[in-house]
């Protein structure tokens, strides 16, 4: 499925931290570079409904609005991806709890529990709100959904998932006495007796049970992909010709992609190589995974970076023409996008240090965006290359 007649070319724009004028002065640099598509809005819920049911959509219909002007389309975020503060004051038991019982606090992202009931109904009219919105917008061209699911919370041991999970086994084994036969509960007294005696596999004094960990692993991966699915089904309500997806991470084990790669439109996925790894073997190896999710229909490369990362022991950046040959290697793997984690590089937070396709210091004689205007370029006319055989 293209989402776009050309090779979609781009990455996440986040607007939210520049003022306005900086918004006309990225617009016009992207038509420069050859930018014809950005993921926008994906960390965006405290911006959009900063309190609780109050919506403020006039800052994002500006953005879209002076990108289209430009020649840009929009991947739009449904920015579920962080909870807003204000959520996690009115329900701080959607706070994801890890094997040990320590609460994982806001202050960063992905902190919410897949289970608790409240994140799904909030989820659902934020959803619906921002589909309603733009669902007739000629920007819009496809839907990017949370971000990066399960990177930094694959579970969560709360008392909502407790819950869950005792439901989930239930469906699954039906009986109890099923349920111990496949466990092995005989095995060191386990044996349970009760559905409400069993427990997510929480911190113990030594092995937890294989199988019951096994099953969470499973049960935890349907919770998040129930999430996902839930934002499809409005999606697919409001906007039914619009393409969905969210970001997939190559061999990423706590979900299971091939079960996922089902109901998405089109496999996108975020690559981040070492450059100190020399030739990229595992990024090539994993762009034929995402090519094969949906048996060799096109992928889109959703994140990756210009230059360097900021979490590892030594960022290394790219040598000059690295990103380019990467890039094109992608490509000839079976890519129709090539996109880039991010535009501007953070002003602040986290990713300040994380490398972007306009970096903190940008003149004509910078080396990083001379080359993502080089791609783009090239990008262009490869579009016209192929679209002439």
């Amino acid at each position: 499925m293209n989402v776009l007649s050309s090779i979609c070319y781009g990455g996440d724009y986040n607007p939210e931290q520049w003022p306005e004028e900086i918004w006309y002065e990225d617009a016009k640099l992207m038509q420069k570079a050859g930018v014809n598509l950005v993921s926008l809005g994906i960390f965006s819920w405290s911006k959009i409904e900063p309190s609780d049911g109050v919506f403020d959509f006039e800052w994002l219909d500006k953005v879209i609005d002076i990108l289209y002007d430009h020649g840009v389309y929009i991947n739009l975020g449904t920015a579920t991806a962080t909870t807003p503060a204000w959520f996690v004051k009115k329900y701080p038991d959607s706070l994801p709890i890890d094997e040990s019982g320590v609460i994982l606090s806001f202050g960063s992202r992905q902190h919410y529990c897949p289970n608790h009931p409240q994140l799904i109904t909030h989820i659902k009219r934020l959803v619906r709100a921002i589909a309603e919105r733009y669902k007739n917008h000629p920007a819009l061209k496809m839907w990017h959904v949370n971000n990066e699911y399960a990177c930094h919370v694959s579970k969560c041991f709360c008392e909502n998932c407790a819950v869950a999970f005792r439901k989930w086994l239930k469906e699954r084994y039906k009986t109890i006495d099923e349920l111990n036969e496949r466990w092995g509960t005989n095995f060191w007294g386990q044996r349970y007796n009760h559905w409400d005696e069993i427990n997510p596999p929480r911190k113990a004094p030594t092995f937890i049970n294989p199988s019951q960990e096994l099953d969470y692993y499973r049960f935890m991966n349907d919770s998040i992909l129930k999430l996902f699915l839930t934002e499809k089904e409005i999606l697919r309500d409001v906007t039914p010709d619009i393409p969905v997806s969210t970001n997939f991470m190559g061999s990423f084990k706590p979900l299971n992609y091939f079960q996922w790669a089902q109901h998405v439109d089109i496999v996108t996925w975020d690559s981040y190589p070492d450059p100190r790894e020399g030739l990229p073997i595992q990024h090539a190896m994993m762009n034929d995974l995402m090519r094969s999710l949906r048996k060799g229909q096109p992928f889109i490369l959703m994140e990756q970076v210009t230059s360097h990362v900021n979490w590892r022991d030594i960022n290394v950046p790219k040598p000059p023409g690295v990103m380019r040959l990467w890039s094109y290697a992608t490509i000839a793997r079976g890519a129709d996008g090539i996109m880039f984690f991010q535009w501007r590089q953070s002003r602040a937070g986290a990713e300040k240090f994380h490398g972007a396709m306009v970096p903190h210091f940008l003149n004509e004689n910078n080396r990083i965006y001379r080359e993502v205007t080089q791609l783009g370029q090239e990008l262009k006319k490869l579009d016209c290359l192929v679209g002439s055989i």
